[in-house]
Formats: C-alpha cells, structure tokens, sequence
C-alpha cells in the first residue's frame, strides 16, 4: 500500500481530511522512537484486542512505531488465542522490561519493528509508566481502557484537563484512579491520553481527539512590544495558522500586548482604540487545537480586558465558536464583528473602524 492509499484509508477511519495529513505530517517530524508510549489494559485486550492489532497494524504501515506495554498475563492470552493474528513476527520484538535501554529500544524501531515490552504486572502499571517516561521521554503516553475516557457528574466526557487550572469534577470512583495520572503528568513533560480500545487512531489523528487529555498546562507570557520576542517564529506559526502570508509591515505596528505560549504554539495580539481592545489576531497551531492551549489563551485574555472586540471574514471555521464566546455580534459586508464587554452605543463607530483597518495578510 503506498502512501497515498495509506493516507485515504486514515481519512476514512478519522473522517478529518486535513486533521489526518497536519498529524501524519508532525508525527513523522518526531524522532522515532519517542512518538508514543501504549498502554493496553486487560479490559481492552479481552474485548476489543481484533481492533486493537490492526489498529497497530495500521500504524506500523504508517511508519509510526509505539512502544507497547502488556503484562505477561496479556502476552500469554496473545499467544493462545490470537497467535495467527497478534503481528507479522517481521513487524515486532517481545522484549522483557529488564532488558529494554534506549539503544536496543532505537534499534528495534531502526529495524521498522514495534517493540512491545513485557511488564510484570497490570497493577504496577504507573510505576512502569513512570519508569519509560522518565527513561525515553515519549511526547505522549496512551492509556487503552474500556471505562475510557473520564466523564462529569453528568456523564458527559471530559476533553482535556489542565491541571494548571480549577479542575472539573470528574466522578468519584474515577478519582483514585485520576490521582495517579496527575502525579505521572506534574512530574514529566508528557500528555497522557485516557481513551477506548476502539478510538486509538481517531485520538491520534484529529483535533477533538475521542478520550481525556490530561497536560501539565500552559506556561504564557505576556509581552508589550514585538521587539521582545522572536518574530521569524511568531510570523511562522501565524502564517501556519491562518494559511496566508503575513505582511512584513505588520510587525512594526505599536501593540498593546502580545499573549504567547513559551513555544510559540499559540498566542493572541491585542491593540487599544478608543472603543477599547481590538484582538487583532487569535493564533494556535494546527497540533496545539488539541491540547486546550487556545482556551487558556482565551480565559487570560478575558480575565485580562473587560472591553475587547474583534473580526473574522465569513468564511473563518472559527465562527461558531466565536458565536458561543462573545456577547456582541453582527456582520458587515466582509466581516463578522464579535464584542465582548461593549455597548451597543460603540457598534456604529466600532463598525466604521474594522471596515477602514487594512489586510494583514497578502
């Protein structure tokens, strides 16, 4: 299967053409090695492990190589029941956790081999999760479990939690549970994905993922100038993430203030008028939608300005968001304007300056 036939078959198992290709893309980019850390439950084997192999199938023709951890009581339900179908031997290496050490996990993978690593137990599971984290330092650790992913009080899922903010109010049997993923994330720089045996690649390959995202949180920065911060990079993740070029002459506007993530996944920029703060650009890296980096920016903004107003063309994805965020709205020949925190006397005036304020982008 070449890679274009690759690529349509994740299109249809994710449903999110563009989503599936900006993954792929970034994954690949990723040394090989640390792309993911997989836990498999017993739960997830005993139901659901045909979906599960050919889900790792899948990814293995996609050249992406996650470490496996299974206890040995799983490897030995493998090897009686689905001893035809676990992998292609060519495509895999069973190695004891005793055994395992960055230079013979590298050359499993160099060998385009997933390595899956036999622990002890299912019950020490997070001090094994642990013990690769801090070891291999993967930029994701997958947790396949049937009573994925975490749900309120109204059993509604959990998306993403940061744990830098107010944490919501996952059910109480779920809590001990949360507790040990917490420790795990405060103490490395990883995301941990809660998720079911059968949503492994939507989790992977679109923006909404399909379980809970637990992350350490946001570090933000606030700047007054553009001279303060690397421009080539700010200019880069702008351009990525409204797909246009950005005019030079844009970097030499006075702003009122720059939020940025410390990585320049994400950021806002802001400008005072008379009728108060225009946001002039809202920024966040196609891989960073996922992770809840936008919704921090945002709660800072408004925590940050009473009275903020704003612009999109009509066409902006955006728009229902926007919608459900601000509490002014209309449109203009080419724009909508959103407001939040400004009075209806100001929409007449504000409306005359967002149709006079030239492109940014060529």
């Amino acid at each position: 299967m070449n890679e274009k036939e690759l690529l349509s078959r994740l299109i249809k198992i994710t449903g999110k053409e563009n989503d599936s290709k900006v993954f792929l893309n970034a994954f690949k980019l990723i040394e090989k090695e640390k792309f993911a850390l997989l836990y498999i439950s017993p739960n997830s084997v005993f139901s659901f492990i045909q979906n599960i192999l050919v889900d790792i199938k899948f990814l293995h023709s996609l050249e992406l190589y996650p470490t496996i951890l299974i206890s040995k009581e799983t490897k030995d339900y493998l090897d009686l029941f689905f001893k035809k179908q676990f992998l292609e031997e060519k495509d895999f290496e069973i190695i004891e956790k005793s055994k395992i050490d960055f230079i013979n996990l590298k050359e499993i993978i160099n060998q385009k081999k997933i390595p899956f690593v036999i622990i002890k137990s299912d019950q020490e599971i997070f001090s094994d999760l642990d013990f690769f984290q801090n070891n291999f330092l993967y930029k994701k650790i997958i947790y396949l479990d049937t009573e994925a992913p975490f749900l309120n009080h109204s059993q509604e899922k959990i998306s993403i939690i940061n744990l830098n903010q107010e944490l919501v109010q996952i059910r109480k049997e779920d809590l001990l549970f949360f507790e040990k993923i917490k420790a795990l994330v405060e103490n490395s720089d990883t995301n941990f994905v809660y998720t079911s045996p059968i949503t492994l690649l939507t989790e992977l390959f679109t923006i909404k993922g399909a379980g809970s995202l637990i992350r350490k949180g946001t570090e933000l920065e606030i700047y007054s100038s553009f001279n303060e911060i690397d421009i080539k990079k700010l200019k880069e993740v702008l351009e990525k993430s409204f797909r246009k070029k950005i005019k030079d002459s844009y970097f030499d506007k006075k702003i009122e203030s720059l939020i940025l993530e410390k990585n320049y996944k994400a950021g806002a920029i802001f400008f005072k008028t008379e009728f108060g703060i225009y946001l002039s650009k809202f920024l966040v890296d196609e891989i960073a939608r996922g992770e809840g980096i936008g919704r921090e920016i945002w709660d800072l903004m408004k925590k940050k300005y009473k009275e903020i107003f704003w612009r999109a063309k009509k066409t902006n994805l955006i728009h229902p968001w926007y919608l459900k965020e601000c509490e002014g709205f209309f449109k203009t020949e080419n724009w909508n304007f959103y407001s939040i925190g400004i009075p209806l006397n100001k929409f007449q005036l504000i409306e005359k300056y967002i149709s006079n304020l030239e492109e940014d982008f060529l």
